[in-house]
């Protein structure tokens, strides 16, 4: 044990601390008192990329793949694999997005599953992202090479399924790599009273060294105490976990009861829709008997408009007769106007013929005296020779002036043909005026016998008119009777119809409600029976948990306390006899100055005494204390005979 202890002690320095990691399990001498587990990161404090170092080799390793990546199946399940992670942590990825996958997609895809490995993460700025996939991933040593001409077109038949085998890889070491808690110290109070203790130690300082036990066994008790009431509130949430069991168990058994009734009232549920089915139906009957008397009335209101169009159709030809009368009447007064002008025409021809006749008389005269002047003209001319044409004078010109003379007779003739001529023109007046008249008075004549039997079918119409507006008056009163009681029905109809469905809504939604409230009771009361029963498995977990976490907390402290019994001991055992070791060695000094002293003084024959007290028994002396009342002075032998029992008792320090 003790050849052990040497060794051991020759491994440590001269310190009065010895050097600790942060978790005693992985303690060694060469480990640094700052390395703290933290999460890990992507990338280096400056923003730049972690290089890829290896400790066992610097060449450049490669490797086969072993993974069946073109397989279909293989890809299949490596594709359902990062969809149902995807959609579990709330990405919104589809999966026909991820079979054939676009370059923007894939960048989308890859910056989620690295932002989840370390939410510090991000694309570099002034790089492409291909270049921060290749490099994240051989930052995250993934064995296999990742070209980068196959990021430039991801979504190929040739290009994805390595890229997939790659995400997927990386989506088991998303889950294979939770959040690293930071590392606790649990026996830091053990070492820092260890260390306390040996520094009071080596002072000497037994007072103080009480006070720190005193101190130490007060964390204990109190740490027992909290132990304890923490051991009593599990085992009264323990208890009103059973009791929350019992009442879900009780819950549970009424639940049967619930179903039976939930079912009751389903069935009165599928009776009351039947119910409301049939109203539906009585309702819809109802529509079309309604829809068929509004036709019924549609279909009379138009036999009312055809006879009410009849009606003034009648009026219109009484009009019509009314204004032919009105024309007869006119061509009436046209023929009496004409008769007028004939007999205005004749008196004129009488007057004219009487005209005639005298100016045939005066023509005659006329004549006569015309003739005289020619006579007298031939005779002026024959001496002036001017006539006939072969005269000197004529020129060969015919200057003679013949008047032919009138016989008795002639204004006979002058007259009859003056009368002839008036004749003429009396008979070209007449046969211009009396086809026109005759045709008049034929028109007028038509026109009298067309109005007549105008006015007879009109008379006979509006009789039939009359008789027709009778029938269809009586019809439309009919009609109206009989819209109006079909209104009348229809309006009841409607209205129980109305109550017939307000009744049947109420009742549904009143069933309805009620159906979905106990559906609601009865699911709540299932939720609330699992939740209990999840919440009171998870109490039993956490019990049994606490129980064996606070069995092992009790027996680590009472090993530790069992351990630093035993250190205490061996360090009071160690103390003991360094003191005696120590005692005897300032005796044996003490008695080598008192001889060195004698002999001394026998030498130079001066007397002189030592002031020294003489050993304590006979055989051990007291180290004398220095001026301040620090630790005693030693010599330099002394001293490093202490060092090296230091050094012995460091190692009795557990390293847990």
């Amino acid at each position: 044990m003790v050849r052990q202890q040497h060794q051991r002690a020759s491994r440590v320095s001269s310190s009065a601390t010895p050097r600790r990691a942060t978790s005693s399990a992985s303690w060694t001498v060469a480990t640094p008192v700052t390395s703290s587990v933290k999460r890990w990161s992507l990338r280096s404090a400056t923003g730049r990329r972690v290089p890829s170092t290896t400790t066992t080799s610097a060449r450049k390793r490669t490797m086969s793949e072993p993974r069946p990546i073109g397989d279909k199946a293989f890809t299949r399940a490596s594709l359902a694999r990062l969809s149902g992670f995807l959609r579990d942590a709330g990405f919104a990825a589809p999966a026909r997005s991820l079979q054939r996958p676009t370059s923007r997609d894939f960048e989308d895809v890859a910056t989620f599953l690295f932002t989840r490995l370390d939410p510090t993460w991000k694309p570099a700025e002034h790089r492409k992202f291909e270049d921060d996939f290749v490099e994240t991933f051989k930052a995250l040593r993934y064995p296999f090479a990742i070209s980068r001409t196959a990021l430039a077109a991801v979504g190929t038949s040739h290009t994805w399924p390595p890229l997939l085998a790659a995400l997927a890889w990386l989506v088991e070491l998303v889950d294979a790599s939770p959040v690293v808690p930071p590392r606790t110290e649990d026996h830091e109070g053990f070492y820092e009273h260890v260390g306390g203790a040996y520094a009071l130690f080596l002072a000497g300082d037994d007072d103080a060294c009480a006070e720190l036990r005193g101190r130490l066994e007060a964390a204990f008790e109190a740490r027992g105490k909290d132990a304890a009431r923490e051991a009593e509130a599990a085992v009264a949430r323990r208890d009103e976990a059973r009791a929350a069991t019992r009442r879900l168990r009780e819950e549970a058994s009424r639940l049967p009861e619930r179903l039976e009734r939930r079912a009751a009232l389903r069935e009165t549920k599928a009776s009351l829709a039947a119910r409301v089915e049939a109203a539906r139906a009585r309702v819809e009957n109802a529509d079309r008997s309604a829809a068929a008397a509004v036709a019924r009335a549609a279909v009379a209101r138009r036999h009312r408009d055809e006879v009410e169009a009849e009606a003034r159709d009648a009026e219109d030809r009484r009009a019509r007769v009314a204004s032919d009368l009105a024309a007869r009447r006119r061509l009436s007064d046209e023929r009496d106007g004409l008769e007028a002008e004939v007999a205005a025409i004749t008196a004129r021809r009488a007057s004219l013929a009487a005209a005639t006749a005298g100016a045939a008389s005066a023509v005659v005269g006329e004549i006569a005296e015309a003739a005289e002047a020619a006579r007298a003209y031939e005779r002026v001319a024959t001496r002036l020779q001017l006539v006939p044409a072969t005269a000197k004078n004529a020129d060969g010109v015919d200057l003679s002036l013949v008047v032919e003379t009138p016989v008795a007779t002639d204004s006979l003739e002058v007259a009859t043909a003056a009368r002839a001529k008036a004749a003429l023109v009396a008979r070209r007046a007449r046969d211009a005026v009396k086809p026109k008249l005759a045709d008049l008075i034929e028109s007028v004549r038509l026109r009298n016998l067309d109005v007549k039997r105008g006015l007879a079918e009109a008379r006979r119409d509006l009789e039939r008119a009359g008789l027709e507006r009778d029938r269809t008056t009586d019809a439309l009163a009919t009609a109206a009777a009989t819209l109006e009681a079909a209104e009348h029905k229809y309006a009841r109809d409607l209205e129980r119809t109305d109550r017939s469905k307000a009744s049947a809504a109420h009742d549904a939604r009143a069933l309805r409600a009620e159906a979905d409230d106990l559906v609601d009771r009865v699911d709540a009361a299932r939720d609330r029976l699992d939740q209990r029963r999840a919440h009171l498995h998870g109490i039993e977990s956490r019990t049994a948990a606490d129980l064996a976490s606070r069995a092992t907390v009790v027996a680590r402290v009472r090993a530790d306390l069992a351990c630093l019994a035993d250190q205490c001991l061996i360090l009071a055992e160690a103390r003991a006899a360094a003191k005696n070791r120590l005692d005897t060695k300032i005796a044996d000094t003490r008695a080598r100055l008192h001889q060195d002293a004698a002999f001394v003084d026998r030498a130079h024959n001066t007397p002189k005494l030592l002031s020294l007290p003489p050993p304590a028994g006979g055989t051990h002396a007291t180290p004398k204390e220095s001026d301040d009342g620090g630790i005693p002075c030693l010599s330099p032998r002394e001293t490093t005979t202490t060092t090296t029992t230091t050094m012995v008792l460091a190692e009795h320090a557990p390293i847990t």
